[in-house]
């Protein structure tokens, strides 16, 4: 538990002295005009057909205003790919296969390890089988959980500069803005970007906590699913003819995230519906009005307001009045 408490503590980006803006400005018409809050909803089954030529959405790095998410002009031409952050690129590069091939390597190696632990550990293989069993399925759920807080932080707080985490929170903020742009990307174009949080440090990690069996198992397995939470995002916004039966399966019986439940993240102001590994935690996370009372924390604290609060004025007054249910 004190590894996973690690994970997703390091999954919130640093708030306090940077100053915060979004690298996301379409044009620069003030914020006012894009802030009122819509009910657009995204659905994969109504994307056009691939596209097939590259068009860049200019990005000014210096604007203060700030433009999340859809706006009423934004439409998937055909023909044309939608790439928000300039310099981003579809095509998998070499560099990021190895990377990916390293991580799950690592993660292969580390597993088995723990795995062979826990079974070394108990006479019974009944029982090192019911005490492994138990921990994928608790450490799927908990990644779910972590994805969520982790894909909360990265839309609502940091951009591009951000140390560290710039590139991914870029990537995530984007995604707002064309959201079919995931389905293009190869596997390992799609997932790189994690690998580095949670597969680059996973060997020091690994290296403090020891083989403790279980824990070294579940540490492992949480930044697998981290890893493979986004190209479990990309299903979810391709079509069920995209996607293979087995993976329109586990969707439809909600043992992996589904189209239906992420649509609804995909709704201005984005303030909900951020697990995305299974979906599970989503319904009791947004009831609870945590995330809103981590916003105002982070508000009171150091001055940032979320993101969802600049698409939703009337979520930002009703937090800050301490009310972080949602209505």
């Amino acid at each position: 538990m004190r590894a996973t408490c690690l994970i997703i503590a390091f999954l919130i980006p640093i708030t306090g002295s940077f100053h915060l803006t979004s690298r996301l400005t379409l044009s620069s018409a003030p914020f006012s005009s894009y802030a009122r809050p819509h009910s657009a909803r995204l659905s994969a089954a109504t994307l056009p057909p691939p596209p097939t030529t590259k068009t860049v959405v200019t990005v000014n790095e210096s604007s203060q205003d700030f433009v999340f998410g859809l706006n009423d002009d934004l439409v998937r031409e055909r023909g044309r790919k939608t790439l928000v952050l300039e310099g981003d690129d579809l095509t998998t590069k070499p560099y990021q296969i190895l990377l990916v091939t390293f991580t799950f390597l690592i993660q292969f190696l580390l597993s088995t390890s723990a795995i062979t632990s826990i079974f070394h550990s108990h006479a019974s293989p009944l029982l090192s089988l019911l005490l492994t069993t138990t921990t994928i399925l608790t450490t799927y759920t908990l990644a779910d959980l972590g994805s969520g807080i982790f894909h909360w932080s990265v839309d609502n707080y940091g951009n591009s500069k951000t140390p560290i985490l710039g590139n991914i929170i870029a990537a995530f903020q984007g995604h707002h803005t064309a959201p079919w742009t995931i389905t293009e990307r190869g596997f390992c174009n799609n997932v790189h970007k994690l690998c580095y949080p949670f597969g680059v440090l996973l060997p020091g990690l690994s290296y403090f906590m020891g083989n403790t069996g279980v824990g070294l198992l579940s540490l492992t397995l949480f930044c697998w699913f981290e890893v493979m939470s986004q190209e479990l995002h990309k299903w979810t916004h391709q079509t069920s003819a995209e996607t293979n039966k087995t993976i329109n399966w586990l969707q439809k019986n909600n043992l992996i995230l589904s189209r239906k439940t992420h649509n609804k993240h995909h709704t201005m102001p984005f303030d909900g519906n951020y697990c995305i590994v299974s979906g599970w935690n989503n319904g009791w996370l947004d009831r609870s009005g945590f995330l809103r009372w981590m916003e105002l924390r982070i508000w009171e604290r150091n001055g940032v307001e979320s993101n969802s609060w600049k698409l939703d004025e009337g979520l930002k007054e009703r937090t800050m009045r301490g009310e972080f249910r949602p209505e």
